[in-house]
């Protein structure tokens, strides 16, 4: 459990577990990644050609799949474009994705691959409770709302992050 001691963090949505996504799907996502991924290094390396570049593509197409539950319309077909996966509705996406981590955590040794998400949103912006039981069920997600503007704030992120990595990352923020 994380909380503010001054009530600037408040949890909004706890993680629930949802069926997952059968073979097909999976295969479908697991072009889609590595479709986005290859798009999003070129891109990168077309604006920085002779820098070194460093990219972690597998967070940013979880992070923008999350985003794509709670989207519609324009917005939801634009995050599928972007994520190469305009054959997979937002709910079987976050499906085939929660097989994807399930399948490669499993195939990891004890220890060797844990990955965490959550979100964290202002206090004062209205969220939809269907979206936060979607990315909850779909993704495992605890849904934060903090006061960004309390430093309690900073020191509950980086006491979650710290426990979920076991120490590894003692801070995300200063």
């Amino acid at each position: 459990s994380v909380a503010g001691p001054d009530g600037s963090v408040r949890l909004l949505a706890s993680a629930s577990r949802a069926a997952l996504a059968g073979p097909e799907t999976a295969s479908t996502l697991a072009s889609a990644e590595e479709a986005f991924a290859l798009g999003l290094t070129r891109q990168e390396l077309a604006s920085s050609p002779d820098a070194n570049v460093l990219l972690a593509p597998m967070s940013a197409d979880i992070d923008l799949s999350m985003l794509e539950l709670g989207a519609g319309g324009a917005t939801e077909k634009g995050i599928a474009t972007a994520l190469s996966s305009s054959g997979l509705s937002a709910g079987q996406n976050a499906s085939a994705w929660k097989a994807l981590v399930s399948s490669e955590i499993a195939g990891a040794s004890a220890g060797e691959l844990t990955l965490a998400n959550s979100l964290w949103l202002e206090q004062h912006v209205h969220v939809e409770g269907a979206f936060l039981h979607r990315e909850a069920a779909a993704f495992g997600n605890d849904t934060y709302q903090v006061n960004f503007a309390s430093p309690s704030a900073t020191g509950a992120i980086n006491d979650w992050v710290d426990r979920l990595t076991a120490g590894r990352v003692p801070a995300l923020f200063s």
